[in-house]
C-alpha cells in the first residue's frame, strides 16, 4: 500500500478487486483524499472496522460484491458522506447495524 500512497493525492480510482484481500487496515486508505471510486470486490474481506474508509471522504462509488462480509462497525462509513452508489452482495452471514439498511438499495 506505499506505492499507491506515493501518488495519493492525485488518484481518483483505485481497483483492487480479485486480490484476497482479508483485511483493511483503519488507515490503509488514508491519503486518498481525491479518490472518487474504489472497487474491492471478489476479496475475502470478512469485517469493516470503525473508520475503516477515513482518508477517502470523497468517494463516491464503493464496491463491496463478493466478499464474505460478516460484520460492518456502526462507524465503517462515517467519513462517506458523498457516497452516491453501493454495490454489495452475498449478504447472508452479515449482521448489519440497521443504520446502514440505506445500502441495501444498491445491492445487485
Amino acid at each position: 500500500m506505499k506505492a499507491i500512497k506515493s501518488v495519493g493525492g492525485s488518484l481518483q480510482t483505485l481497483d483492487l478487486g480479485e486480490n484476497l484481500l482479508q483485511h483493511l487496515h483503519p488507515t490503509a486508505l488514508s491519503g486518498l483524499g481525491q479518490l472518487y471510486g474504489l472497487r474491492l470486490s471478489g476479496n475475502k474481506i470478512r469485517n469493516l472496522t470503525e473508520n475503516v474508509f477515513e482518508g477517502v471522504e470523497n468517494l463516491r462509488m464503493l464496491n463491496l460484491a463478493s466478499n464474505m462480509l460478516q460484520s460492518i462497525s456502526k462507524k465503517a462509513f462515517s467519513a462517506l458522506k458523498d457516497l452516491k452508489v453501493s454495490f454489495i452482495n452475498n449478504l447472508v452471514y452479515l449482521k448489519i447495524n440497521p443504520k446502514y439498511l440505506f445500502l441495501l438499495q444498491f445491492v445487485q
